[in-house]
């Protein structure tokens, strides 16, 4: 009797003595407390199997957790960047129409506007009967003045349909009886609790200006394109070149579709308004608010490339860390049917059985959610940091942020659907394994599982390397401009009126060492060389529109350390230089000494061409620059200042700027983005990289280490199936390197599989993500055999681990077996 108990408790079962005390606890406990102690009991027992099992379960929850982790806050960006203005009450019927081809992106690429020139916009009304009700919006500005300081506040000029067609929670007030002359404005929550320090603010007249508040709405959230602080109650009137932004309500009954292609079909009528513009080229959508986001915005092209690439990173790493816990399960469960075979001998149901079991895959799940929680919550101001969008320019006091709350819900959501989803398929391995009433019958999807686990850890990993490369190629390469001991001073858009006198200021600190002021950021997160001013050059009896002309001053090429090509840095106010860039859109002639004639300089020459030096991002090319310095009537103003000074001397340098910005009016500049260290802004260009690169690395390192229990879970398993099998060979004077050679063979086919689909999908999509780069790295082929050592390391480990276990077994202790 001792013999057969020692053999059974080899296969993770109970005494049969023990087994009859379990079975007749349960039915005491139904007996006692119904339902409820059932459950109770249930519970215990699983918390026991838990502890059993301590470092295959604590792995698994870990995994779970972090794949309920990346699910919710991948998939939770990717959700909220794709439903920017989705509250507004009729956001299903309510559209907006932009302009493709008034404006190009760094590429060449046309680039979509949300504006509509007011010629098109009538015929549009007159020629789409479906369109139920419209609305123009345009910029309006107030000025508040507070403590010897001026500030400007941005608005929306509205028309009284805005109110029907978005959303417009008033708090106090309303616009209903007045009149849309302009004299009234709307204040938003947050604006009337600044400015008046209450929202019962009707009525009152704002200071500093004559318009009366006609009421107070609810402030938007932030996930909206509409910003602003004030609605002027007016009328629509286009801006200075005939466009607005124009949003249509379309009846019930349309079809979308329909309208949309009629759009899409229509020339536009409107006149140009510049030399060379070619209204005929322009092309028109009908978008959801949505959209608008989407696609008018193309300085978010690399953000929603990382959305993309996230959301489906969250969804695998959820996934693969479920497929784990499955496998896992299921490995307990068949090696537990001894014992469950022997519960069916003494009584117990089978929805008992099936109810333990339900339980134990039930468990695990619980700990990971509230774990995860727990992970979002620590991680989530850098997460909410990293997910930030910020307005540029004129807006770039408004800033979208992600809210913890609205998280939560909408993860929960979706997590909750795929574990339901995911019990339910475990429902069915439960009911599989229990219908086997037999001897052990192996799970045979295990194996696929494990494929697709190599194949999700392979990929990750394939893909975490990638882009380590790709951020260690962009952070060494020689950008072609030095940024080292330099911080950069916005002077915001009313520019350095007197530029010669701050200049002359700053130089006053002995701590700051050189001083140049450029009309444009040296350094942009934009590909399109944002602010640089537009203007055209007549080049061989030949003229050139779209020309981007930045205003800089004699010391700029020797400050930043930029080098020639040929020709010589400009003397004087009529002559320019260009990059290389620019003198290949021109036809890559010989420019030199060339005569030129620019609109606001008049006739000069061309007296150098410098190297190209990359001011933003690799993902974007090096546009076309033009640079000259101030003429006697200069059409733009310097913005800019650049201050050179040791490191050391840092603190004390910021200090003497700081009083010096202080007695300008640049209150549209946020307080982080008036002073910026050059190199901060470099390591910003790298960030998404870096980021990206460290995301898939931990998902990888969770990935591998979840497979690796998986794969041990299931050789652990199949030893145990086979040991008998195993005791013979060893009596047939089997070797250990032959038995080593014989298991590892079949789970290496398991890994070749799953890092051939892996590999083959990673390089794929690697690539195809390089090409959105102008500059970019290669895939080495050591990248390919760096994943493929770890994954067959991994199996081997795990092989000969349980190997050597089993062949420690006296054979004739492993032939008592069955």
């Amino acid at each position: 009797m001792s013999k057969q108990k020692q053999t059974v408790n080899r296969a993770g079962s109970l005494p049969l003595g023990n087994l009859a005390q379990a079975v007749s606890r349960t039915n005491v406990s139904n007996d006692r407390g119904g339902a409820w102690g059932v459950f109770l009991h249930y519970l215990k027992m699983a918390f026991r199997g838990l502890t059993k099992y301590k470092w295959q379960n604590i792995v698994c929850i870990l995994g779970l957790a972090v794949g309920f982790s990346a699910f919710a806050l991948g998939g939770y960006w990717w959700y909220w960047e794709n439903n920017f203005d989705d509250f507004h009450p009729n956001a299903r019927h309510t559209f907006g129409i932009t302009t493709t081809g008034i404006t190009k992106a760094s590429d060449g690429s046309a680039t979509e506007l949300d504006q509509l020139p007011g010629d098109d916009a009538a015929w549009i009304l007159q020629n789409i009967p479906e369109i139920e009700q419209h609305c123009s919006t345009g910029w309006a500005w107030l000025k508040y003045t507070h403590g010897g300081k001026t500030e400007r506040i941005m608005g929306l000029s509205v028309e009284p349909s805005f109110f029907t067609m978005f959303y417009a929670e008033f708090i106090d007030g309303g616009y209903e009886h007045d009149p849309f002359d302009g004299g009234s404005i709307v204040l938003t929550e947050r604006a009337a609790m600044k400015y008046f320090g209450k929202t019962a603010c009707t009525g009152e007249v704002f200071p500093d200006g004559t318009q009366k508040v006609a009421g107070v709405i609810k402030d938007y959230p932030s996930n909206s394109d509409f910003r602003f602080e004030f609605l002027t109650l007016a009328r629509s009137v286009s801006n200075n070149v005939g466009r607005s932004t124009f949003y249509v309500q379309l009846n019930r009954h349309a079809r979308v579709n329909d309208v949309r292609k009629k759009i899409e079909s229509h020339q536009s009528i409107a006149k140009a308004r510049f030399p060379g513009e070619d209204t005929k080229e322009w092309s028109f959508n009908l978008r959801t608010l949505s959209e608008i986001h989407l696609n008018c915005h193309p300085e978010l092209k690399s953000r929603f490339r990382n959305i993309q690439l996230l959301a489906l990173a969250g969804f695998l790493g959820l996934i693969s860390s479920l497929m784990n816990h499955l496998v896992l399960f299921a490995g307990l469960q068949q090696r537990r049917q001894r014992r469950n075979n022997t519960f069916r001998s003494l009584g117990a149901s089978t929805s008992y059985l099936f109810l333990r079991s339900f339980i134990d895959l039930l468990i695990p799940l619980v700990f990971a959610l509230i774990l995860s929680v727990a992970f979002v919550r620590l991680i989530f101001p850098y997460y909410q940091s990293y997910t930030q969008w910020q307005g540029y320019g004129m807006l770039e006091k408004y800033i979208s942020k992600v809210n913890f709350n609205a998280v939560m819900y909408t993860s929960l959501k979706w997590t909750g659907l795929i574990i339901v989803l995911f019990l339910m398929a475990g429902s069915l391995v439960i009911a599989g394994i229990l219908r086997k009433t037999g001897g052990q019958t192996p799970f045979s999807p295990r194996r696929g599982l494990i494929i697709c686990q190599v194949f999700i850890g392979s990929f990750f990993l394939f893909i975490a390397l990638s882009l380590y490369k790709q951020f260690y190629f962009t952070k060494n390469k020689d950008k072609g401009i030095h940024v080292e001991n330099i911080i950069q001073i916005d002077a915001g858009v009313y520019g350095i009126a007197e530029h010669q006198t701050m200049k002359k200021e700053l130089l006053r600190s002995p701590y700051i060492e050189e001083v140049t002021l450029t009309t444009t950021p040296v350094l942009t997160e934009r590909g399109d060389h944002y602010l640089s001013y537009i203007t055209n050059i007549t080049l061989n009896e030949e003229r050139y529109n779209e020309i981007r002309a930045l205003m800089v001053e004699p010391n700029f090429k020797d400050f930043f350390g930029i080098t020639m090509k040929e020709g010589d840095w400009m003397s004087g106010e009529t002559e320019v230089v260009m990059n290389e860039a620019q003198t290949h859109s021109l036809g890559n002639i010989n420019l030199v000494g060339h005569p030129i004639k620019m609109a606001g300089l008049g006739e000069g020459k061309i007296s150098g061409i410098i190297h190209n030096y990359n001011y933003s991002t690799m993902q974007y090319p090096v546009v076309g620059l033009m640079f000259h310095l101030p003429g006697k009537e200069a059409i733009t103003a310097y913005e800019y200042a650049y201050i050179k000074t040791k490191p050391e001397n840092r603190t004390k340098a910021l200090e003497h700027a700081q009083k010096i910005l202080e007695t300008m009016e640049t209150d549209d500049i946020p307080e982080e983005k008036r002073f910026r260290v050059l190199t901060d802004i470099m390591e910003e260009f790298n960030r998404p990289e870096r980021t990206l690169s460290l995301i898939f690395g931990i998902l990888s390192l969770t990935c591998i280490l979840v497979v690796s229990f998986g794969i041990y879970s299931l050789i652990t398993l199949t030893i145990e199936q086979r040991r008998k099998e195993i005791a013979i060979r060893k009596v047939n004077g089997a070797e250990f390197t032959d038995m080593l050679r014989l298991f590892f063979r079949e789970y290496f086919v398991l890994v070749i599989i799953g890092n051939v689909f892996a590999l083959t999908v990673g390089y794929y999509l690697m690539q195809r993500w390089f090409e959105t780069y102008t500059y970019h790295t290669t895939l080495s082929w050591w990248l390919f055999a760096v994943v493929l050592a770890i994954t067959c390391i991994i199996v081997f480990l795990s092989v000969v681990s349980k190997i050597s276990e089993a062949a420690k077994v006296h054979p004739a202790e492993a032939l008592k077996y069955e």
